[in-house]
């Protein structure tokens, strides 16, 4: 046996000390003696007692000396990136918007519309796939902008209907997504989509004040209370919200507003609501010291509080959970017939993976498919972290972008890691007494 490469080793307070695998994903909490003992033996575990061994071993902190333990995690991530059981299509209606957020990433085009060309060689791909693969039991229809719903009766309602024909004579579920700012959402829209199981993504950009200085209507027209009214009328209707704070050293305070909005929402609907708080990427962290995660603590907790559930965006799992992004069965078409894998870069010519073909097929360019297949969990270094099993070198995107560099692809220092693992320990064993 051997000690496993995938263990972290960390003190803790008192004379404890904690050992983490990440490919078992479990802790040991141990004498601060046994703590030396590891450090001491470097690798050679004969004076490990009994006990301890057993232990370890449990936890996958020991393994058979002959275990390939990079080989096995690269079996994970075949396993859950190759998985044919769901295809994923996002779609992109328009790139047009009714916001114009300083932060968005993308380059709006006004009045865009996916034409009914390209809508119908989009439900022929859906087809052909399903028909293809008979190992696929859910299709998941997201859709993404742009504003999705500045097109949902020339695009949306017809692409959902159609699909729902299609699955239901093929036996396979069809789940919807929306990424929407939920301004334009209305009681006919809630009507048709409450007929599908559907979730749905929107944002708030901290609390009402600072919220509608920067998502407005033409005019100036604020949109937080329309917002906070769909997000509610989405909840009665049986569907899952996810609402994600967008939060900055700027609007952070007024985020504290939000639990007490969202009280609006009856307690027996509020666990159909998740509050995801994301930093916008432009805002630099320096800006918050500890401020911020104070405050999103804090707020975590009396959400959780008022019966609503929170997500813990530090809580790495891009191995098992991956990005929808990595799956080899998904893709996103955008408006015009250019086809992408994700949503987090801008939707420009030369980003594009492939062009869907009015037979549904995609024609790929050069070999873009085939590289960002393959280019997950490739480095050296990689292979080598103790996190490499819940971190996998980050999503396919980075892998492909930092390909060409020898560091790690999420610039992460022995102290971050040591950290990463202390936020798990805290958050499954500490939180919940």
């Amino acid at each position: 046996m051997k000690l496993s490469k995938w263990n972290s080793y960390i003190n803790l307070e008192g004379n404890e000390g904690l050992v983490y695998n990440a490919f078992t994903d479990r802790f040991i909490v141990v004498k601060a003696a046994s703590m030396d003992l590891i450090h001491a033996q470097k690798g050679e575990i004969e004076q490990f007692s009994p006990l301890f061994r057993e232990q370890m071993v449990v936890a996958g902190g020991m393994v058979e000396d002959d275990l390939d333990e990079a080989r096995e995690v690269d079996k994970l991530i075949l396993e859950t990136d190759f998985d044919k059981s769901t295809l994923q299509v996002i779609v992109n209606p328009t790139l047009d918007c009714n916001f114009k957020c300083w932060y968005c990433y993308e380059n709006h085009i006004q009045d865009s519309c996916m034409s009914e060309d390209t809508q119908a060689a989009l439900i022929t791909l859906i087809e052909k796939r399903l028909d293809n693969n008979k190992e696929t039991k859910e299709c998941q229809l997201s859709f993404f902008g742009g504003e999705p719903l500045l097109r949902f009766h020339e695009v949306v309602q017809p692409l959902i209907s159609k699909s729902s024909l299609i699955c239901k004579k093929r036996r396979v579920r069809l789940r919807l997504q929306f990424t929407t700012n939920a301004y334009l959402l209305d009681d006919v829209m809630i009507g048709f989509l409450r007929k599908f199981p559907a979730s749905f993504q929107i944002t708030l950009d901290g609390g009402r004040c600072e919220h509608d200085k920067t998502r407005f209507g033409k005019g100036g027209i604020p949109s937080y209370d329309v917002i906070l009214k769909n997000i509610a009328k989405l909840a009665y209707a049986d569907s899952h919200v996810v609402v994600r704070i967008n939060y900055t050293a700027k609007n952070i305070e007024s985020c504290k507003e939000i639990p007490n909005d969202l009280e609006q929402i009856s307690s027996d609907k509020r666990n159909r609501i998740v509050v995801d708080f994301q930093r916008v990427w432009q805002d630099k962290p320096d800006s918050y010291g500890d401020t911020a995660d104070l405050i999103v603590k804090n707020l975590r907790h009396e959400l959780n509080e008022k019966g609503f559930r929170t997500s813990d965006n530090r809580m790495i799992d891009s191995v098992r959970n991956s990005c929808y992004a990595d799956k080899y069965n998904e893709l996103l078409v955008n408006y015009n017939g250019d086809v992408f894998f994700c949503t987090a870069r801008d939707f420009i010519h030369e980003h594009r993976a492939g062009k869907l073909r009015p037979d549904g097929d995609v024609e790929w360019i050069d070999d873009r498919y085939k590289r960002r297949l393959s280019c997950k969990f490739r480095k050296p270094l990689c292979r080598e972290c103790r996190i490499a099993p819940i971190c996998g070198g980050g999503c396919r995107t980075k892998c492909l972008e930092t390909a060409h560099h020898e560091g790690c692809n999420l610039r992460y220092s022995e102290e971050d890691i040591d950290n990463i693992v202390m936020d798990r320990f805290i958050n499954r064993f500490m939180i919940q007494k």
